[in-house]
């Protein structure tokens, strides 16, 4: 295992022990990812965003990078761990 996974299954371990302190279901989450700005990169995170809720695209100045943030009531811990689980798979995309 790489340093970058070990790092992404620690932050998603973090992430579920927070949100299994959470005892009313669905909540309103917002999540915002940091992904390269590059046409299969950006493709195959916008393929995993729901279609439901709220996304926003910014670029950063040189917009070598953009910040994409998706607010949607979502039902479970589980559903935002799958969510960010398979965003931060994809190379050049990080979660905050």
């Amino acid at each position: 295992m790489n340093e970058r996974d070990q790092q992404r299954i620690e932050m998603l371990n973090r992430l579920r022990a927070v949100l299994m302190k959470t005892e009313n279901w669905p909540i309103k989450y917002m999540f915002k990812f940091i992904a390269k700005n590059n046409p299969y990169t950006m493709k195959e995170l916008m393929s995993i965003i729901p279609t439901t809720g709220q996304t926003s695209l910014k670029g950063s100045k040189d917009m070598n990078y953009m910040s994409v943030t998706h607010v949607n009531y979502m039902f479970s811990a589980e559903e935002i761990i799958s969510l960010t689980e398979k965003a931060t798979s994809i190379e050049g995309v990080i979660s905050l």
